[in-house]
């Protein structure tokens, strides 16, 4: 089935009907229950996308050249499922922020939108003409067909009182609102000029930026998250521990949820000091149940600099009517304590009340049940190449306009074809056709699928081949071009 690639320092494997660049890494994984129905989404390592199963089989793969791919997650656009992600044409991952795009594909894998930000009042703290500078961390669709996005001003500003140099540069967050398909500014909300900078925990120097030039600023913020809520927006600060809630018509700051010194708007139940700090992806959603809230959080618990403490999914309960919250639930590693400075999500399902760990550059995911017991454990890379930003299940239904793919080549003494078709989900069976012309070939093969890529033999003086794709009712979704056969594979 696979080639495995060589000097690889995590095995990663290819699939003959593919190009040799066409590669996806192996699954290393231990499932132990019943887990939530549908398929993974995951960016692997900041290189591609992947739509694939708990046991590694492949839907699909964005086969891009993009530098950097990053926040793959399926969401809606008009009641319509979508494949929505970030690209980046500059990173700098020391940092963790970068200038690019948000591209939107849909059902059929073709890009639909590309959605830009040119805003003649940002200064970019890097040269270049960058045709967009939309950072990667962020991409999320509204019901009003609008894309929730963060950039970054570089801002001169004297930092003495904070630590930092008289003649000082700050990385100061804009969050914005475009349309997703005339990349008209629909809003913009500086953070600024409603969040002081004493309330940030970076120090000067490292990842944090010294601040004394232009490309070297301060990052007192760090802005990684931001959800469409209510009647304005929620968004994460990480280098300040807090989720802070924005009404959009006033502009104003409602609530403040500070997860590390507790100073915010809530109350919180409990003795542990610290709920987050350093987090990522902060989620909030009305409890079916009741009128409270559920917020979900990745606890990094780590930056790049401080601390070795053991990362977490957390699960926290909140009742806006009272500001009190409390914990429903901490989501650590078992067996394997992961310490992710970088990266991570949490999805928790009130249907199931299953829950998705991503531990982001701690390379891990975990579904948990509804007792918080771990049944599905998945490693797929090293921090450097196997990370992914965030995790989610999917039902997607693809159904791609390339053809099938198929190639027949000489292998263990027999002619055999393989075959493929990247992100058709409703591909069941394949028809197999060889002949000495490609004008009399005959079936030759009817196959169930196995896998995203099946092997089937054919006779050995067959020149030519050419396959159809199957659904389960026997109708032709597509057929494959009419290729000739190769002696080796």
């Amino acid at each position: 089935m696979a080639l495995f690639s060589e000097n690889a320092a995590w095995p990663s494997h290819g699939f003959v009907s593919q190009p040799p660049t066409f590669t996806v890494p192996v699954f290393q994984y231990n499932k132990t229950g019943t887990t939530d129905p549908g398929n993974l989404v995951l960016s692997a390592g900041g290189k591609t996308c992947l739509i694939a199963s708990d046991e590694g089989e492949l839907l699909w793969r964005l086969d891009d050249k993009t530098p950097f791919v990053t926040n793959c997650l399926i969401q809606k656009l008009n009641g319509t499922d979508v494949i929505v992600y970030n690209e980046a044409y500059f990173t700098d991952q020391n940092v963790g922020f970068g200038y690019g795009t948000v591209v939107i594909r849909d059902s059929t894998y073709q890009v639909i939108h590309n959605v830009t930000l040119k805003d003649p009042e940002l200064t970019n703290s890097r040269d270049g003409d960058w045709a967009s500078v939309i950072d990667y961390h962020e991409s999320t669709l509204t019901e009003e067909d609008t894309v929730l996005v963060v950039a970054y001003n570089a801002t001169q500003l004297d930092l003495s009182p904070f630590g930092g140099p008289l003649n000082g540069w700050v990385h100061v967050p804009l969050i914005y609102e475009l349309d997703v398909k005339s990349n008209d500014i629909v809003y913009r909300w500086d953070v600024m000029e409603n969040v002081p900078l004493q309330s940030s925990h970076a120090f000067f120097g490292g990842v944090h930026g010294t601040g004394a030039t232009r490309d070297k600023v301060w990052d007192p913020y760090h802005v990684n998250s931001i959800q469409p809520y209510k009647n304005g927006f929620l968004f994460s600060i990480r280098n300040a521990g807090t989720a802070i809630y924005v009404n959009k018509a006033t502009g104003e700051i409602e609530w403040t949820l500070d997860g590390v010194d507790r100073n915010g708007d809530f109350k919180i139940d409990g003795d542990e000091q610290t709920w987050f700090n350093w987090q990522h992806h902060i989620r909030i959603q009305d409890n079916v149940h009741n009128d409270r809230q559920i917020l979900t959080v990745f606890n990094n618990f780590n930056d790049e600099m401080t601390g070795r403490n053991e990362s977490r999914g957390v699960i926290i309960d909140l009742d806006l009517h009272t500001m009190r919250g409390s914990k429903r639930g901490t989501f650590l590693s078992p067996e394997h304590p992961v310490y992710a400075w970088n990266s991570g999500s949490v999805h928790f399902d009130q249907i199931t009340n299953h829950t998705i760990v991503n531990y982001g550059s701690g390379t891990a995911v975990m579904e948990f049940d509804a007792d918080a017991n771990p049944i599905y454990r998945l490693e797929f890379g090293n921090p450097v190449e196997g990370y992914s930003y965030r995790t989610m299940r999917t039902l997607w239904k693809g159904y791609p306009k390339t053809k099938p793919s198929v190639r027949a080549c000489g292998k263990d003494g027999e002619l055999k074809a393989y075959m493929s078709w990247n992100g058709a989900s409703e591909l069941v069976k394949w028809n197999v056709y060889a002949g000495m012309s490609a004008e009399t070939m005959d079936i030759s093969a009817c196959l169930d699928k196995t896998g995203f890529e099946t092997e089937a033999a054919i006779p050995d003086d067959s020149k030519f081949i050419r396959v159809d794709a199957l659904d389960g009712d026997d109708n032709v979704l597509a057929s494959s071009s009419t290729v000739p056969t190769m002696s080796t594979c």
